[in-house]
């Protein structure tokens, strides 16, 4: 889906300019999946800055459940999820036909702990 160039979004932690993006998302559909709620929060906010049109789940079970509802444009899974991880949620979403969400572009998401 293309996005329009022309359009910036910032995004700001106590007030301070933290990063600029120089396109929008507008009418992307995301499916998120990540297993800590405050990072499902902070991913949610600011890909809806940007204009995409976000769906969190908190569970790989739960991430099919919707793609099975709504095939998103783009899935974000975190990789170390408990129990179903993204590895085992991408193999999944990779085993459907194209028409329910097997060919959508995925990016893995993962947080080092220091």
């Amino acid at each position: 889906m293309p996005v329009p160039a022309n359009k910036t979004s910032s995004f700001h932690v106590a007030g301070t300019r933290i990063l600029q993006l120089a396109s929008r998302l507008d009418g992307v559909r995301v499916l998120l999946v990540d297993h800590a709620p405050p990072v499902r929060e902070v991913i949610t906010v600011m890909l809806e800055q940007c204009g995409a049109t976000v769906t969190p789940v908190g569970t790989a079970d739960e991430d099919l459940e919707a793609l099975a509802r709504t095939p998103p444009d783009v899935l974000l899974s975190d990789i170390q999820m408990p129990g179903k991880g993204g590895y085992w949620l991408i193999g999944q979403e990779r085993a459907l036909p194209p028409q329910s969400g097997g060919a959508t572009p995925v990016v893995a998401i993962l947080a080092l702990k220091e």
